[in-house]
């Protein structure tokens, strides 16, 4: 039997800090810990673990030992020992996977694999490790409110979806204006789904974002469609007459390669998917999958090519990664380069596509030699959005293309080097709302305007040992958000030695609004957003 220590972050307003692993390592989602070595106790294994994956120093006093709690993963034994760790830090430095994220109990429930949840399994035992012991039903109570969180969750959905999609008809519509679209995820707050739902009226189409594809080919919905408010949701929609195209998602490359390189299971893929949009009156299909190996390309072109004639009339839609001309992605260009997806085929057999033109970062070589004058990393410069969208149009025609626009931000933590700005290390992944609190509440820095049109703040955090050169006068000609990293970089020159500075860029109603009209430029079919959650800026729907 595997033996795993985890730990359970856990803030005062109830929520759980869990680990997002998408593009990583199976399950997407987790909490943060890991195996117990050889020799180790439970105790010394999650010290160790919180150090490698969250760079924490943590003491046994910091912690609250709520038992082990045997289950089964993916038909293996497992036993965990799990730790609660009380907190109410806001960010973390996360060292493993693709960062992590608060959230409820409910909504981690409907994220994490069915053998990693608290209400999987009761503790078989609780071993004295000098810790203050909690009773785990404390935990496990609060999952048992999955349910009527949900059912409270889709209620609003419903009218959002209703809302989203009623501008759908053509003489509601300029003839100039590009299609809205937006995916909605499941994992949304109740109150984050009710703001969608006061704005729906100006959006055109909605992707709700929740079916994944799990195992060897399993369509798993991640909230029941069938009953309540989400069959509510799908009534009002088609009353309304607007297009309902939920997600499957997909992030696991070896499997879908398995799976689509397999003529029996690929059909079965295929009759699944046929099955689910006509038993449900669905207005088509988005297909999301991700992190595809190369050699799928052709089998992942031959699945589009028969789901379209499986899904006949139905809308069949695809997600697709940004791509960049070879130049911007290496100084020594290989001879050969291997792409995942066909661009030409896409085009061929997708009704549309939605081309995913964020999560950036550091990936353009060119891009980061231009603004090297200050930290760079954005979601999305919009510069680099126009070069992919041109490269796109190359294969994919202009009125199948929706233009994908971020609404969140990413943080980095960047080492000021003396004249640079040298590493970036990813921090966490950060909604509008959050950023607008950490600029005016917290650190009380500008928000500023990267050259690429995204909103940004620099800031030392409230841990950092730097945050004494607040007080230094900000540097002539420092541009308005970039204030703490001219300060770090002023020091490093002037002392030789390195300071770290956090970087944080987001997609804000300005950055959105010049995306839109590059959509207008090139005659696009629309825009999608990623995503509609209510953690958005509330000044893009006045955009439409």
């Amino acid at each position: 039997m595997t033996q795993k220590a985890l730990l359970i972050p856990y803030n005062s307003q109830g929520e759980i800090f869990i680990q997002d692993r998408r593009g990583h390592k199976p399950p997407p989602w987790g909490f943060f810990g890991g195996g117990i070595k050889v020799g180790e106790t439970s105790l010394q294994a999650i010290l160790r673990e919180t150090k490698e994956e969250l760079d924490l120093d943590l003491l046994e006093s910091n912690l609250e030992y709520l038992g082990e709690f045997p289950t089964k993963f993916y038909d293996q034994e497992v036993e965990r020992s799990l730790y609660l760790y009380r907190t109410d830090q806001v960010e973390f430095t996360v060292l493993e996977g693709a960062g992590g994220h608060w959230m409820t109990f409910a909504a981690a429930a409907e994220l994490m694999h069915e053998g990693e949840k608290l209400s999987s399994c009761n503790p078989r035992s609780r071993r004295s490790s000098g810790l203050k012991e909690l009773d785990h039903t404390s935990v496990i109570d609060s999952m048992k409110h999955y349910w009527v969180q949900k059912l409270a969750d889709g209620v609003v959905m419903a009218v959002l979806l209703l809302l989203l999609l009623w501008v759908i008809f053509p003489s509601y519509v300029h003839a100039d204006s590009p299609q809205i679209a937006g995916w909605v995820p499941f994992w949304a707050t109740e109150s984050g789904v009710e703001s969608v739902i006061e704005n729906l009226g100006e959006a055109d189409i909605i992707y709700p974002f929740v079916y994944e594809v799990e195992g060897e080919g399993d369509i798993v919905a991640k909230a029941d469609l069938d009953r309540g408010v989400w069959k509510e949701l799908l009534d009002e929609a088609d009353d309304a007459r607007v297009e309902v195209i939920p997600t499957i998602a997909w992030f696991d490359g070896d499997a879908i390669h398995e799976v689509l390189s397999n003529s029996k299971k690929r059909k079965a893929l295929i009759s699944d998917i046929e099955d689910l949009v006509d038993d449900n009156n669905y207005d088509g299909i988005n297909i999301d999958f991700e992190n595809k190996n190369a050699e799928t390309i052709d089998y992942f072109s031959r699945f589009l090519r028969d789901l379209n004639k499986a899904l006949g009339r139905d809308t069949l839609t695809c997600a697709i990664e940004a791509r960049m001309r070879p130049e911007h992605r290496w100084r020594n260009v290989p001879a050969t380069i291997s792409y995942a997806n066909d661009y030409k085929a896409i085009n061929k057999y997708c009704d549309w596509v939605e081309i995913m033109a964020y999560d950036q970062g550091r990936a353009d070589i060119l891009l980061n030699e231009q603004r090297r004058g200050v930290p760079y990393s954005p979601v999305a410069d919009i510069d680099w959005v126009e070069h992919v969208l041109k490269f796109a149009l190359e294969d994919i025609d202009s009125d199948k293309i929706m233009l994908g626009i971020p609404t969140y931000g990413r943080a980095f933590d960047v080492t000021v080097a003396p004249d640079w700005y040298r590493d970036y290390k990813p921090v966490a992944s950060v909604e509008h709302s959050r950023a607008v609190v950490l600029a005016n509440d917290i650190y009380n820095v500008p928000i500023g305007r990267t050259a690429g049109g995204e909103a940004v703040i620099t800031y030392f955090p409230e841990d950092s040992v730097w945050k004494i050169f607040n007080a230094l006068p900000t540097p002539a000609g420092t541009p308005p958000g970039f204030e703490a990293a001219a300060k770090a970089l002023l020091v490093a020159n002037l002392a030789k030695v390195e300071i770290p500075v956090r970087l944080l860029t987001w997609g804000d109603a300005t950055a959105a609004e010049d995306k839109i009209d590059l959509a207008k430029k090139y005659d696009l079919k629309g825009v999608a957003f990623f995503k509609f959650d209510g953690e958005e800026d509330e000044n893009i729907w006045k955009l439409f």
